[in-house]
């Protein structure tokens, strides 16, 4: 999860748009900033998905893009041709973690290479466990 700053802010309203993913973070951050704020300054939080939030935010539509993957080459050619400049932020990066109930009869553990099968295209309607 990302979040795309740009270099100057204006204004007593901040737009932040983008992923649902890292909308929860904005939220409770954009609540508590503006209680810090003492209502001077007013943080709008909106989801349109990463690609969405680019696109607004390369038009400086929004001032804060949440982004739940890198900012694409042609994103940052449109934030270029509008003069866009940005800081990106790294706010947590997801992970994947697999458990094996102790008190399971049928499997002790998975392997790296099971695993990848598993998930891989071709498991696709073939494995159905």
């Amino acid at each position: 999860m990302v979040l795309f700053l740009p270099i100057a802010a204006n204004g007593q309203l901040v737009r932040i748009d983008g992923s649902s993913t890292v909308y929860p973070f904005s939220k409770a951050v954009a609540n508590k900033f503006q209680q810090l704020m003492q209502g001077s300054i007013t943080v709008s939080v909106a989801i349109s998905g990463t690609g969405g939030g680019f696109g607004k935010f390369c038009l400086e539509e929004t001032d804060i893009n949440n982004a739940s993957r890198p900012i694409l080459k042609q994103e940052m050619e449109v934030c270029k041709r509008f003069g866009v400049q940005y800081l990106e932020l790294p706010l947590a990066y997801d992970a994947l973690t697999v458990l094996v109930n102790p008190l399971n009869n049928w499997v002790k553990f998975f392997s790296v290479a099971e695993l990848k099968q598993l998930w891989e295209p071709a498991a696709q309607g073939r494995v159905t466990m």
